[in-house]
């Protein structure tokens, strides 16, 4: 099974903050569900093709941005 991409938002309200806000986006993309089974086993395989994390708490940020190695490659290439 290939998913073309999948987006997971988590909003929240805090007691500190007025009003709701984004906390963290997570995008997948190119994802694809792979079994693979023979008479003694079977295997289940997750593969991605782009992951990426973003954290957007409004005052610290204790977690960074994380990206595939293929796209870290990309952006740090001068």
């Amino acid at each position: 099974m290939n998913l073309p991409e999948i987006i997971i938002s988590v909003s929240q309200n805090s007691h500190g903050i007025s009003r709701p806000y984004e906390s963290i986006v997570l995008t997948l993309r190119r994802i694809i569900f792979i079994k693979d089974e023979t008479d003694r086993l079977t295997k289940y395989q997750l593969k991605l093709g782009f992951m990426q994390i973003d954290q957007m708490y409004p005052y610290t940020t204790s977690n960074p941005v994380i990206i595939t190695p293929y796209k870290f490659e990309e952006f740090t290439r001068e």
